[in-house]
């Protein structure tokens, strides 16, 4: 492998049948040249508005899906999550109760519907779906410590006690 010297590679870039020179206008007398980068563009700075609402939406869709739907970098929606920025903690959890409660009435008021009368007038289908996306909300929603809880089971093993008579005596 054969190195080009410092001159070699001005002349060629200075060259008028160079590939870029003859594509582009380049300024007189000035070259510029385009080093890679071993990593990607930085992403702008995010508000904490923005940062708030892909941490619900994360919640809900999951990262990608709030990603995309906020035009930010799945790795943008992680650092967010995990935001110790007091701002954007409260924001979120503003809105998560919020939306939380939201769902929680409609799931109740859909709940509320199933009776003889809107059966005869209504899908059944219609009114449990409404009754379980509005579930599967307030499940997401809820705080991770009473789902953690909820999850949690304690078994304690203990020795089995022994009783006088499960010994044998020994005379001495």
């Amino acid at each position: 492998m054969s190195f080009i010297s410092s001159d070699e590679a001005i002349r060629r870039l200075k060259s008028p049948s160079n590939l870029a020179n003859l594509l582009s206008v380049q300024r007189p007398g000035k070259i510029e040249t385009i080093l890679p980068s071993s990593r990607p563009p930085a992403a702008p700075p995010v508000s904490t508005e923005v940062k708030a609402l892909s941490n619900v939406l994360s919640k809900l869709d999951g990262a990608d899906a709030a990603a995309s739907a906020l035009g930010l970098t799945p790795a943008q929606v992680r650092a967010s999550s995990r935001s110790k920025n007091p701002e954007v903690i409260k924001k979120t959890s503003a809105t998560i109760e919020r939306v939380r409660d939201l769902a929680l009435d409609r799931l109740m008021d859909s709940l509320g519907l199933l009776d003889i009368d809107s059966l005869r007038a209504e899908p059944a289908r219609n009114i449990s779906a409404i009754a379980a996306n509005m579930s599967k909300i307030v499940h997401n929603l809820a705080p991770s410590d009473v789902a953690a809880s909820e999850r949690r089971t304690l078994v304690i093993y203990a020795p089995n006690q022994r009783e006088q008579k499960d010994f044998s005596v020994i005379d001495i």
